[in-house]
């Protein structure tokens, strides 16, 4: 496998695991100093954000990529 497949294969393995709310497979994703900014400017490292899928305040709509 080339590098571009293993990214398009990670990107759709986030993509699957944001749509089933699957922490497992996004913490194997994310690395240990992920960020992330949320709307109101605070700002969450990895633990928070896997925490928050197992809270029962997140869902998608719609997840995909192209």
């Amino acid at each position: 496998m080339n590098e571009i497949d293993e990214v398009i294969q990670t990107e759709r393995a986030w993509v699957e695991a944001h749509r089933r709310l699957d922490p497992t497979v996004i913490e194997k994703i994310l690395s240990e100093d992920y960020q992330q900014i949320q709307g109101d400017g605070k700002v969450i490292g990895k633990k928070e954000v896997l925490r928050s899928y197992s809270s029962e305040d997140r869902h998608w709509d719609f997840a995909d990529m192209e």
